[in-house]
Parts: C-alpha cells; structure tokens; sequence
C-alpha cells in the first residue's frame, strides 16, 4: 500500500514561523508535524510518496529514505499549483490503490484505518462554521459532491482531504481554477460521478492554518498522553513542571514554573523566576530569568532579555485579533500571546501585547511595548 503525502507549501498564514522551515516541519508536541501523520500510517503503508518543493532539504534530511520500516520516496513539485497539480506529480509512481493526504493535518489512525476499508473513500469532520470550508453532501453514506465555501452549505461535514483512490482519479478533468491552480476536489467530483465514494466521518482530524492552531493541537496531544521529560534534559531541584508538559534533549529548567500544554524544545534553557504557559518554545531559544510568557509560539534560537513579558490577555476581554498577511484576523482566542520568528532578541524589561506577530531575526528594544494591532 502506498500514501501520497503533500509537503510542498510554504504556508503563508503560518509566517513568520515558516520563514526559515516548511510548514510540515513546524513542531507540536516536540515533533514535526509531518511525523506525526507518518507515526499514524506506520504498518498500514509500505512506501510513502511525499511531494515536496518548499526547503525541501529540510524534509529530506529529517526523514530520509526509510522512516519506521516504510520507503520514502521524493517527488519535487518545482511550482505549487494546486492539490491537483501535486497530486499530478505522484502519478509516476503510484501503482493502484493509495491513500492521498495532506502533510499540515492532523489525522487519526483510527479514521484513516476506517477509510482503508473502502475501495475509494473521503474523511470528513462536522463544522460549526461550514461556509468557509470545502463541504461534502453525501447521501446514504456516499460522496454526491464537494463544493468550496458554499454560500448555502448542504451540510457540516467539512472536506478533511484525506482520499483513498486509485489510478483511475488521474483519468479525470482538472480545470484551472480562478485562483490560477487545479484542484484535487474537481477529480474526486468527477470520479463520484462513476463510481461510489464513501463519506467516513473523522473521530478527530485537526486543520492547522494558523500559528495559534499549533497551540491547540499541541494541547490535544498533550492530553492524549505525549508529555514527557527527556532523559538528557537538566531539570532544578527547584524548578516545578506541570503536567502535562514535553520536554526536550539538553534542555535546562531552572527554578522556573512550567505549567501544563507546553513543548520545551531541544536545547533550550529556561531560567530562573520564568513562568510559562500552553506555549511552544522551540529548539535552542533562550529565556533566561524573570520573564513570563503564555499562550504563544516562540521559533528557534531566540533570546530573551530579563524581565520581558508577553501579555496574553486584552483588557476588553475581547478575542484576541492577529495581522496575518496583512489582514486583521481574529484568532477566536480570549487568551493568545505572540507568534515569534527564530532569532528574535529581546531587550531587558520588553513588553509585548497579545496577538503580536515578530519578524524573524527582528529585534525588540529594551524597556519599549511592542504592539502590533
């Protein structure tokens, strides 16, 4: 059995994060996300196909060509345009039936056990909101159709894009879509057409879009049982880990208050008077002494001068709203701290508002607020 698994994008909505990694390697609970869909098709699959472009290095280097007893194979996708398109890359290499997935969602292995029973079949997931998503109809249990962003939805069942096909989906018509790129969607509509695909309903399946998802992600599997404390780790008699917490190799937690759903990552030193909180600190970053910080993604080797403080609550009690390619974007989060870039400096006794977005590499002065919106 085969998985075709799309790692190509950037992901835009998840800078400054992604500046320096592809989106699939961004880290929730201490792993790439990307491995955690790998881990769940171990044993179901023999070889997965993974479409890559985007510092695709990056994806190579981590997992190689053999990850927990399946073959990896790398498929370059040198422009993304579209699910199709990618999808259109694999077809070389695809022998018959194959699952086809995405690489920045959060899948179930017992959903994806589920849809394997089936010749063909699409995962789904009830929305409370389902017009800004792609919306199955099913009747009787089988697809009728998908329709993006219906302005009258047919129902809650949200499109979680994970498909099991086989080659007969590249006998279908792609067209280019108005935004310029072809859609898998197109294909799996024309092939409900001729046969039956069956609609199975996800247990649990995770969409991250934007930076604060990780957070909500890296709580779900923290409460699932994934916190833990590395044997490597240098933990102070005087320091208090609530759990559920991870904690990575070399990392240092001195007499500091880490409090439940945060990712310590590897190498990175949290010193004396910090308190943390449901927050994403990734590897090498540095926050030494008397600073708090809640609710937010930290990236890779930052520095925090003493005594800064990310607020992670807005005084109106509002949700917190985030700039996001330009745009105001509200998070839907009463509590959200900040989105930090790797290689971000801190001055001493910095402050930074909620909802604040720092560049990578970008400095904040000593003793000033940083506020975004």
């Amino acid at each position: 059995m085969q998985a075709v698994i799309l790692a190509a994008g950037k992901g835009e909505r998840m800078r400054p994060l992604t500046d320096s990694m592809p989106k699939v390697m961004l880290p929730v609970a201490n792993k790439p996300i990307l491995q955690h869909s790998l881990e769940a098709l171990r044993g179901l699959v023999n070889e997965v196909i993974l479409i890559v472009g985007y510092r695709h290095e990056d994806i190579r280097s981590y997992f190689g060509t053999d990850f927990m007893g399946m073959d990896i194979t790398y498929v370059m996708q040198d422009k993304q345009l579209g699910t199709g398109h990618a999808l259109l890359q694999a077809k070389p290499f695809v022998k018959g039936k194959f699952l086809f997935m995405m690489g920045d969602n959060l899948y179930e292995r017992n959903d994806i056990q589920e849809c394997l029973r089936h010749d063909y079949s699409i995962l789904t997931r009830k929305v409370d909101n389902p017009r800004i998503f792609g919306i199955c109809e099913a009747r009787n249990s089988l697809l009728v159709g998908i329709e993006e962003k219906p302005e009258h939805p047919k129902s809650d069942l949200a499109n979680a894009a994970l498909y099991v096909l086989d080659r007969r989906i590249f006998e279908q018509g792609m067209k280019k879509s108005r935004r310029g790129e072809y859609e898998v969607v197109d294909a799996v509509n024309s092939l409900a057409q001729e046969t039956d695909i069956h609609v199975v309903e996800s247990e649990m399946c995770e969409f991250l879009t934007y930076p604060w998802d990780l957070l909500r992600v890296n709580e779900y599997l923290l409460k699932k049982g994934a916190g833990s404390i590395d044997k490597s780790a240098k933990i102070s008699k005087d320091a208090r880990i609530e759990q559920p917490a991870i904690i990575g190799k070399n990392a240092e937690i001195r007499n500091a208050v880490i409090r439940p759903y945060t990712a310590i990552g590897d190498n990175a030193v949290i010193g004396n008077f910090v308190e943390i909180k449901n927050s994403i600190i990734m590897d090498g970053t540095k926050i030494p002494h008397l600073s708090y910080l809640g609710d937010s993604v930290i990236g890779r080797n930052c520095n925090f001068g003493a005594g800064t403080k990310v607020a992670n609550l807005r005084f109106d009690d509002a949700t917190v709203k985030v700039k996001i390619k330009g745009k105001k974007v509200d998070s839907g989060r009463r509590k959200l701290g900040c989105i930090m870039g790797d290689n971000v400096k801190t001055g001493i006794n910095a402050s930074i508002m909620p909802g604040d977005v720092i560049k990578t590499g970008s400095f904040v002065e000593a003793g000033k607020t940083h506020k975004q919106i």
